[in-house]
């Protein structure tokens, strides 16, 4: 099964119903094609690669792990001073195990486009209000993607998805 990287943030708006699409940017293309370009215009193949319909996807986030193994989607915060030296310590996504992921997700489609081609009903399904393509959506995707800011109008796989009941087991 494969996973998906979130932020904390994005996670949260997944698990209140507010997002139920995101964009990954298409690395270039391993399969013998020139240009990204050339393979993924018109092509539905590349988004099927990526993923399908009904695939379903665990969903990793930033977690903090303290000495107890107690695991936590938000930063522990303390009243004023240091941390006491039991806290819990910042851990990458990569290591969050699937069993403790908050969510799994199930692809509802796929498809392959530029960015700033976004439509203003895929901004609210990015859980974004506003615009097409909405100024907080594009400094999101700035700060996410700085080799591939919006203004090179990257091309970009578009997952559409429902989040599953439960976790995966």
């Amino acid at each position: 099964m494969k996973s998906l990287i979130f932020s904390n943030q994005h996670v949260e708006m997944i698990l209140s119903g507010r997002k139920t699409m995101t964009r990954r940017l298409v690395k270039p293309p391993v399969s013998g094609y020139l240009n990204a370009a050339k393979c993924l215009s018109g092509h539905q193949h590349e988004a099927e690669a990526y993923a399908r319909p009904g695939d379903r996807i665990v969903v990793r986030e930033r977690f903090w792990k303290s000495s107890s193994g107690s695991i936590y989607f938000r930063e522990p915060s303390y009243l004023g001073g240091p941390p006491p030296p039991y806290v819990a310590k910042a851990c990458s996504p990569l290591h969050l195990p699937w069993k403790e992921s908050r969510c799994t997700i199930e692809v509802v489609s796929c498809r392959v486009e530029r960015l700033l081609d976004m439509p203003a009903e895929d901004v609210a399904k990015e859980g974004y209000p506003g615009t097409d393509p909405d100024p907080f959506f594009v400094c999101v995707w700035d700060k996410l993607n700085p080799k591939a800011p919006a203004s090179t109008n990257p091309w970009v796989y578009v997952v559409e998805f429902r989040m599953l009941k439960g976790r995966w087991d």
